[in-house]
């Protein structure tokens, strides 16, 4: 698993459009507004995505034919599955 960790305003978003047109993954993103706002900014780059998946319809199931998902702005995942403000996460490096 790759973690992008940068400001606000950084650049993570166009990093996961990047990362989702190499390997044809998911992003997986709040809202449906900000679903449409990932895939324009991919045609603004060049980059070919598949549309965003979006918190509303999550969990995803067995039988969709996902392979991989990436989480933009995690932390606003996160919480919103927890219903509670999270103070911190620990991930496990399975690399290395």
């Amino acid at each position: 698993m790759k973690v992008i960790y940068k400001g606000r305003g950084q650049g993570k978003t166009n990093d996961m459009i990047k990362l989702a047109s190499e390997n044809k993954g998911y992003i997986l993103c709040s809202t449906f507004q900000q679903a449409q706002y990932i895939y324009d900014l991919s045609k603004d780059m060049g980059l070919s995505i598949h549309f965003p998946i979006t918190y509303s319809e999550m969990p995803l199931t067995k039988g969709q034919r996902i392979d991989s998902i990436l989480i933009d702005n995690a932390e606003d995942f996160i919480e919103t599955a927890v219903g509670k403000k999270v103070s911190a996460i620990s991930i496990t490096d399975e690399e290395g």
